[in-house]
């Protein structure tokens, strides 16, 4: 803005505050997990820079109001939300066969009107599949979705080899087993060879 109001300011001197500025804050929207209100003023002021375009992508990858995003992975740890009263989507798009189309990894976005589906056919080309839901199917699966996604955040396999998301400090893990009398849930604490990055805490 200073330099604008000089007298006969250079085009490209303009040009290089402006990424340098746009840089700068896209670089404080990382940190801040991807600030939508930070990405919307790079984009706004900011608009021919490359640090908008790279806002723009960030912008659209966002959910929006009410829309939650499931990944392959998740949809693949939690088949119930597949079933006829959460997404109702066909069990093939998760069978790996790539004959009959799959799921890519982006998942499915559940929006209040529709479910997005990022599908990769057998030719291996990604593509996007719309299908609208109705207003009490989507509050059945989004129930049922946010229950996965706590349930993912905070547990995984214990006989997996991959690290929880809240295991660095402590690896704890939701055990059970079906009894007679019912079925059995206890969280338990995985025992593996320590290979903390933060060793001097532990000692």
């Amino acid at each position: 803005m200073h330099y604008r109001s000089v007298s006969s300011p250079e085009l490209k001197r303009i040009s290089a505050l402006e990424e340098k500025v746009a840089e700068k804050l896209l670089e404080n929207a990382k940190k801040d997990g991807g600030e939508p209100a930070l990405l919307n003023a790079i984009v706004r002021h900011y608009p021919t820079t490359e640090a908008a375009e790279e806002a723009r992508k960030a912008l659209d990858a966002m959910p929006k109001a009410g829309e939650v995003k499931l990944s392959r992975e998740v949809l693949l740890a939690h088949p119930s939300l597949l079933g006829p009263t959460a997404l109702d989507i066909g069990p093939t798009l998760l069978d790996g066969k790539d004959a009959n189309g799959e799921l890519a990894d982006a998942g499915v976005t559940l929006g209040p009107q529709s479910v997005t589906l990022k599908v990769t056919d057998k030719s291996g080309v990604e593509r996007t599949e719309t299908r609208p839901i109705t207003i009490d199917r989507y509050r059945q699966a989004r129930a049922a979705a946010e229950d996965a996604l706590y349930a993912s955040a905070l547990s995984t396999d214990p006989h997996a080899g991959e690290v929880g998301r809240f295991e660095r400090y402590i690896p704890f893990a939701i055990t059970g087993s079906v009894e007679e009398d019912g079925v059995v849930v206890a969280p338990s604490v995985k025992l593996r060879k320590s290979e903390s990055e933060d060793r001097p805490l532990y000692e």
